[in-house]
């Protein structure tokens, strides 16, 4: 498929596809290629999509800076135009009210949009969405202003936001994936695989007393461990997804793992060092940390036995958060990110 670039943020993969499409089949393009067109959840992600598309992509053989794709392909804004828009150019993302018009959802995971978010063009002319000679129910990602070549404030929106444009309008599209990518080859055939079956619908994994399943939530990218049955079942579905078992609890552990709630960020911190916990607990610089206790046992990285699973530690430049993974494939993939650092083995499991 014609991706030009791939990129990871919060947890998920993108992928920029050039080809030129309708709505309707860049989204079936997006399902084939294990993803969806992307869901834009909160401020935040927005402005991280504006910054992987503020620049074109073009004479790519002469440009060693990046192991692209693909070089021979290009995106360039003048192919990606829709008429209907003002004549400025869009890529698609996954917003639609083609079933119900004035009630915007995202296409992967039903969820509502608000007509009253910041992302919708507004400029002196008038605001989206406006639904214009009543065929616009399908939502892209302003590239420019619009309507195109106007000069001073915007009419109707500009680059970043987003308008209600008619599905046959052939564009690129942003396709999002509910993983990390390696961000120049794409998303491998294991992450597919296991997307397929890792939906916001409950999937019911079974548990195993003594394991550690690792959760996502699928709006956020935070992730959780646990070991607790009510815990997993009560939040299985409602925005988060069981991933499966990352590890046993050691029997002969030698550490308590501490978990805390960073209140700012709405993810966890876990740590197996007691100078740390300490330090989190009395230092009011780290007062929006709320100690939750002992999650459960783990060994220590300094004398885990051989055969024990080391959980590396990453920190997340994009959200301020940290993620935890025992997966080799995972971790080379985040090695390779600017986003994330590695903080090194944090503990071991059985």
């Amino acid at each position: 498929m014609p991706f030009i670039r791939y990129w990871n943020h919060n947890g998920h993969g993108y992928g920029l596809d050039v080809s030129n499409m309708t709505w309707g089949q860049a989204r079936d393009s997006a399902v084939n290629a294990g993803g969806y067109l992307a869901e834009i959840n909160d401020a935040s992600e927005n402005e991280f999509i504006k910054t992987i598309l503020v620049d074109p992509l073009s004479g790519l053989a002469e440009d060693f800076s990046f192991n692209y794709p693909d070089r021979s392909l290009s995106f360039l804004y003048s192919n990606t135009v829709a008429p209907d828009g003002g004549g400025a150019a869009y890529v698609w993302i996954g917003g639609t009210d083609a079933g119900n018009e004035g009630n915007w959802t995202w296409d992967n995971s039903k969820t509502p949009i608000s007509t009253s978010r910041a992302e919708w063009g507004s400029g002196i002319l008038g605001s989206e969405p406006d639904n214009n000679n009543g065929t616009q129910h399908h939502l892209g990602f302003g590239l420019e202003d619009w309507p195109a070549g106007r000069y001073g404030d915007p009419g109707f929106g500009e680059f970043g936001q987003w308008n209600d444009i008619n599905e046959s309008n052939l564009l690129h599209s942003i396709v999002e994936f509910d993983f990390l990518v390696d961000e120049s080859s794409g998303p491998d055939q294991d992450s597919i695989s296991t997307a397929s079956v890792n939906t916001t619908t409950p999937v019911n994994i079974g548990f195993v007393e003594g394991k550690i399943y690792r959760l996502r939530n699928s709006l956020t990218g935070r992730f959780l461990f646990s070991s607790n049955k009510f815990e997993i079942d009560t939040i299985t579905g409602n925005g988060w997804i069981n991933e499966g078992i990352s590890y046993s609890e050691p029997s002969e552990g030698d550490k308590a793992l501490h978990r805390f709630l960073d209140e700012r960020q709405n993810s966890f911190f876990y740590t197996s060092n007691e100078a740390e916990k300490n330090l989190i607990i009395n230092d009011p610089s780290f007062s929006h940390y709320r100690y939750e206790g002992i999650a459960f046992n783990v060994f220590d990285s300094l004398t885990a036995p051989s055969g024990s699973i080391p959980v590396v530690r990453y920190f997340d430049l994009s959200t301020n958060s940290h993620l935890y993974s025992t997966s080799e494939l995972e971790q080379s993939i985040l090695d390779q990110s600017s986003v994330y650092i590695n903080e090194g083995v944090a503990w071991h499991g059985a």
